[in-house]
């Protein structure tokens, strides 16, 4: 599973706010899209809704703020095998325009905890969300973003993978 983050920075007056959207596309990175949909490896992902909003924000007032909706995350697998189940952020928010914003500003809690974990993105980097897991396992994470007014006004983009393995 892939997610597209977008976030919107606005400067009104003396205010700045943020907007973060996150996109879903179904992908693996072990099978190919058939596999997944039809299953015949006994092991499928789905993460859910396609889209999270950050809604905007005085960093003075509100220095971390929270996504309007949770991520919910279900794996599905046969229980005899055991399964890990990572995310990956493939760099920094970036602009159009070549501003950059650290991934490391978002992070997320999860439940239940454990199996799930709770983490910070960072560039680059498979982080392991669950790790030797057997089953049906189903969990949901809220993901946080730290608002500073040192963050440049514009658009940023990211890609976040979600990817689950065998054993």
């Amino acid at each position: 599973m892939k997610l597209m983050i977008k976030c919107q920075w606005e400067k009104t007056g003396q205010l700045f706010f943020l907007s973060l959207l996150v996109s879903v596309l179904v992908i693996t990175s072990l099978y190919s899209q058939e596999n997944i949909q039809g299953s015949p490896w006994g092991l499928t992902l789905s993460v859910s809704p396609a889209t999270i909003v950050f809604n905007s924000a005085d960093p003075d007032l509100q220095p971390v703020i929270q996504a309007n909706t949770s991520i919910r995350v279900m794996v599905t697998a046969e229980p005899q095998r055991s399964w890990n189940l990572q995310v990956r952020a493939e760099g920094n928010l970036v602009s159009n325009g070549g501003k950059v914003i650290p991934i490391n500003c978002i992070s997320w809690t999860a439940t239940p905890n454990p199996p799930f974990g709770d983490g910070v993105l960072s560039p680059g980097q498979n982080i392991m969300l669950i790790s030797q897991a057997r089953g049906n396992i189903e969990g949901e994470l809220f993901f946080y973003f730290r608002n500073s007014w040192e963050q440049a006004a514009g658009e940023y983009n990211q890609v976040i993978s979600f990817t689950v393995s065998w054993i």
